[in-house]
């Protein structure tokens, strides 16, 4: 006897992180934004991302400490980072009017909605709703002000990134979802408000998904500033980072060419560890799909295993 074919297809274990497919018309409409500017729009991959635990807790380490520093020298809220968020601003304001322009003059004539709370059950029914021109956001006046955006702008962030960046390429809002949207959402901003995406995106996700606060870090009264690697598509800390290898502090920086040892930290193998990883319902969204699928695909191997003739 032939061997019956399995569960699931190649391609489908190879996007388990996906949550629902791409919208074909939002993939559309941001390369022919990014053809306005002379650019493209690579989606390629992105179904796979999944964000480094280490590197998300260093990540985390960072934007910590750096909003512990906003009240001293050491602040990163720096003129640099601002003119950083005006870039942010204005290519945010961008992308809005191509998403809500009229169809008939070159946009997506996307619709969008501010709701009191939060207007998603999961990632699907989003989708859903942006397969039908619309999207709705958690309202910035329900979360909480922004330190730099009006309320009605970081209202269009929203609606932007959830488009550009989650919609776009199938990806919910898990840890690693969140990752690929942001490396998604990074192509359609210049490199001057790289630094501004990488705190509003890595830096938030991370302050959520790889601490013990488990909450979203309040951005009334401060702008926090990232180290440059955080702002990069790579998810490598760099190597004479204090963050490299785990707890280190920020200050004083390591001497040049002095490198840290990741053994010598033992938070490295925290960040590893089950507790950790179980921190919040969000994160635990794409393990539970790849369990599922794994209970699946043996129970059908169990059922319909190789047979010889």
């Amino acid at each position: 006897m032939s061997q019956q074919p399995s569960l699931f297809k190649a391609g489908e274990l190879k996007n388990l992180a996906r949550q629902f497919d791409p919208v074909s018309h939002v993939a559309e409409g941001a390369a022919s934004y990014q053809a306005e500017q002379g650019k493209t729009f690579r989606t390629g991959g992105l179904g796979d991302v999944h964000r480094d635990p280490e590197a998300g807790h260093a990540t985390y380490l960072a934007y910590r400490d750096a909003m512990d520093a906003s009240d001293t020298p050491a602040s990163t809220d720096t003129p640099k980072l601002r003119e950083s968020y005006e870039a942010m601003r204005e290519h945010v304001g961008r992308q809005y009017e191509h998403m809500t322009k009229p169809k008939e003059q070159g946009g997506m004539g996307m619709t969008h909605e501010v709701t009191s709370s939060d207007p998603y059950e999961t990632p699907a029914h989003m989708a859903e709703d942006v397969r039908q021109g619309r999207i709705k956001t958690f309202a910035t006046a329900s979360t909480g002000p922004h330190e730099l955006f009006t309320d009605e702008e970081n209202d269009k962030f929203r609606a932007v990134h959830d488009v550009f960046g989650h919609a776009s390429i199938g990806r919910g809002f898990s840890r690693d979802s969140e990752e690929a949207a942001f490396q998604a959402h990074r192509q359609m901003f210049p490199a001057a408000a790289h630094a501004a995406l990488a705190s509003e995106t890595r830096g938030q996700n991370s302050y959520l998904n790889y601490s013990p606060e488990n909450t979203f870090a309040s951005q009334e009264g401060r702008l926090v500033g990232l180290p440059s690697w955080a702002s990069k598509k790579g998810q490598t800390p760099d190597r004479r980072s204090p963050y490299k290898g785990g707890d280190a502090p920020a200050q004083p920086a390591p001497e040049q060419g002095q490198l840290f040892d990741p053994a010598d930290h033992p938070v490295r193998k925290s960040v590893l560890s089950d507790q950790m990883q179980t921190i919040g319902q969000k994160r635990r969204e794409d393990d539970q799909i790849a369990t599922s699928v794994q209970q699946q695909q043996g129970n059908w191997d169990a059922q319909y295993g190789r047979k010889r003739a």
